[in-house]
């Protein structure tokens, strides 16, 4: 998104409309379904949770946690992160042809340093401490926008590092992820390892950039959205699994075979259509 919007500059219709397209209709179309098993089988629908769902405001409203809601729509506290950053970075590609790209720079690096700075209020200032405040965008959104500004920094100051860097800055996450016992140094240390690792990746060993480059992965990247959209349907069905050994192993064949129908007859056409179309001046 940053080489997207800052280096190539691309104009924000096209970028938005190219999001949109990319984003939308799946998580409308998932959005319908699991509201409306919850309405048909759980008797249960909400106006303001759809609504706030559907505009990926959940995060916010309603206050209750998205993780205490009856449909199937944890996972989707990182889309609305997701959407909301790139409505920032868009507002910042902005600043950047206005006043510089040195400018974005600066501006990034400070939103990234907004992020820790509402961490540590929301952690250690009651009431918000009481809440799930590392799920809100001005604390979530951390990774990415440090990973916008590193980006940014290398592309105008390229470093030369070691080979061995984007690997090992993986792995020290991954380390991370399961050993430590501390939200802060989780967070933060495992942001700032994967923004290094992603940003250094061209400077990895060939064996590494080859294994990346396997078909399979590949296929998995570009399913990886719609994936990532139906595996939570299969997830919260499990509570009601009788051998839930046996249906671990179901799901995951049903999650990649209802992502592929996703993604090969629905997601994709309907992309092609809706960015192929003209766009209509006024």
């Amino acid at each position: 998104m940053s080489r997207i919007l800052f280096i190539e500059k691309m104009p924000l219709r096209t970028f938005y409309r190219r999001r949109l397209a990319r984003i939308v209709p799946v998580f409308w179309l998932y959005i319908v379904v699991v509201f409306l098993g919850g309405a048909l089988f759980l008797g249960e629908f909400r106006p303001l949770e759809f609504l706030s769902t559907a505009l990926f405001l959940r995060t916010y409203f309603p206050e209750t946690s998205i993780f205490k809601s009856n449909i199937p729509i944890g996972h989707i506290w990182s889309l609305n992160v997701e959407e909301h950053s790139y409505i920032l970075l868009s507002l910042l590609s902005l600043l950047a042809i206005r006043s510089g790209v040195y400018t974005a720079r600066v501006a990034l690096t400070a939103c990234s340093a907004l992020c820790v700075v509402f961490f540590i209020l929301y952690k250690y200032h009651p009431p918000a401490a009481q809440s799930l405040f590392i799920l809100r965008t001005e604390v979530a959104a951390f990774p990415l926008l440090l990973s916008c500004a590193i980006f940014l920094w290398v592309e105008k100051y390229p470093l030369k590092l070691p080979a061995f860097v984007p690997l090992a800055s993986f792995i020290g996450a991954f380390g991370i992820a399961i050993f430590s016992t501390s939200v802060l140094i989780s967070f933060f240390c495992i942001s700032a390892l994967l923004a290094v690792s992603m940003n250094t990746l061209n400077m990895a060993p060939s064996w590494v950039l080859k294994a990346l480059s396997n078909s399979i992965l590949r296929w998995f990247g570009v399913c990886s959205y719609s994936i990532y959209i139906w595996q939570q349907v299969f997830y919260f069905l499990g509570r009601y699994a009788r051998d839930y050994e046996y249906y671990r192993v179901l799901a995951v064949i049903l999650t990649l075979l209802v992502a592929s129908c996703s993604f090969y007859f629905f997601e994709r056409p309907l992309r092609k259509w809706l960015v192929g179309r003209p766009l209509k001046l006024r």
